[in-house]
């Protein structure tokens, strides 16, 4: 298991920003009132799949340095960013909070891409945990 005071300083970045990025998704997810309209068992549903799935990638990417979770990361991340775009400033979202909430996850999961490439990343993704 790596150890983050082993990890390059842009990995560490990385993993922060897209937890919290993946916190704010969630929390835009509670306070929409469309899905809220699914019920509390989608809704939590949802969320649980979310979290367990987007979560998952950036743990493999990061503590286990598989280099198919950093690519499915990054493609997801885009288009989630795209959608975000989209839903936050093309349609109208009815509570300010939930475009908040959105908008902090688009850029947090942004930032998140960019430390994911920068700096130390190839060769940490390179190199084959002891």
């Amino acid at each position: 298991m790596a150890n983050t005071a082993a990890m390059p300083k842009n990995i560490v970045l990385f993993e922060r920003l897209a937890f919290a990025s993946l916190a704010f998704s969630v929390l835009s997810d509670l306070l929409d009132k469309e899905l809220q309209e699914l019920g509390a068992v989608m809704l939590a549903l949802l969320v649980v799949i979310s979290v367990v799935l987007i979560g998952g990638l950036i743990w493999l990417a990061v503590r286990r340095r598989q280099t198919w979770a950093r690519w499915v990361y990054s493609v997801l991340g885009v288009l989630l960013v795209i959608g975000a775009i989209y839903l936050d400033f093309v349609t109208e979202a009815p509570d300010i909070w939930e475009r908040l909430a959105g908008v902090l996850s688009a850029l947090l999961m942004a930032a998140s891409l960019y430390f994911l490439w920068s700096g130390d990343s190839a060769a940490w993704f390179r190199r084959i945990p002891v």
